[in-house]
């Protein structure tokens, strides 16, 4: 690499392909987070990064719920993890 050319790191939503195609163009390496073109939001889902690992066995959901693992299958050539919740009413 260059010793002139410098690193950036953009946030996911500030920034815009034409500032990345000039910083490339400069001679500047650009960093980006992974896009989020998921329609689970549109489709009023959450994703898994929503989705936080309360060690071993158990998540927490958005809405605050916990949530326990269950059992593992494989899909179209991805593994899914099946977790439950215990709570009464369905999760929203």
């Amino acid at each position: 690499m260059d010793p002139r050319s410098s690193r950036f790191v953009a946030d996911r939503g500030y920034y815009k392909g034409e500032e990345i195609v000039a910083c490339e163009q400069a001679g500047n390496t650009a960093y980006l987070p992974k896009l989020m073109t998921s329609g689970l939001y549109a489709k009023g889902r959450f994703g898994k990064q929503d989705f936080v690992c309360r060690g071993g066995r158990h998540l927490s959901c958005p809405a605050g719920e916990q949530l326990i693992y269950h059992y593992t299958h494989e899909q179209d050539g991805k593994t899914l993890r099946r977790y439950w919740t215990t709570a009464a009413r369905p999760a929203p």
